[in-house]
């Protein structure tokens, strides 16, 4: 077993280091760099890390049978936590510039909802078939800022999502 690891991991690293799948593209740190220079404040980036197909390919041989139908409709994430962020109040101007951002770059919105010391945001996009091919989470809260951008099937995630919650949603196009 232990041989079978060390060979395995040189390579899951070898594949991250030449694939480039480790970085987060440009217009996720955009969305970053706008929110954090918006609120001024000092933080500590916690996470930072994209997967691209290759990847997800690799993750996908070490998940356990279950999770493997899901992840196998995800073909790639990005994911970035900052912790260490104050907010004394809720910035509207910050949730209208990141919501104008997104629109322009063909987003369209799921959830948009902020109060005074909270803001989630979760927006999608659609493939030519009207599915839905990414979703883009932001959540700020007084203390961290989540990032969270998926690409894939995502139509037969959220529905898999939703199964698994004890939900039965009957959808002939999926």
């Amino acid at each position: 077993m232990y041989r079978k690891t060390a060979l395995i991991l040189p390579l899951i690293l070898f594949s991250f280091i030449a694939t480039g799948c480790y970085q987060v593209n440009g217009s996720f740190s955009e969305i970053k760099n706008e929110i954090l220079s918006s609120i001024g404040s000092h933080y500590n980036r916690d996470i930072e890390f994209s997967l691209g197909s290759v990847s997800m390919s690799i993750v996908r041989t070490f998940v356990n049978h279950d999770d493997e139908d899901m992840l196998k409709n995800i073909s790639g994430i990005q994911i970035g936590i900052y912790k260490g962020i104050t907010i004394e109040q809720s910035n509207y101007n910050l949730f209208q510039r990141i919501n104008e951002k997104l629109v322009r770059n063909g987003w369209k919105y799921f959830v948009r909802e902020t109060n005074r010391n909270e803001m989630t945001l979760i927006y999608f996009q659609q493939n030519s078939d009207k599915q839905i091919s990414s979703m883009f989470i932001v959540s700020l809260n007084k203390e961290e800022l989540s990032l969270i951008e998926l690409n894939g099937k995502l139509d037969k995630v959220i529905l898999a999502a939703i199964k698994e919650k004890g939900t039965l949603i009957k959808q002939s196009d999926i």
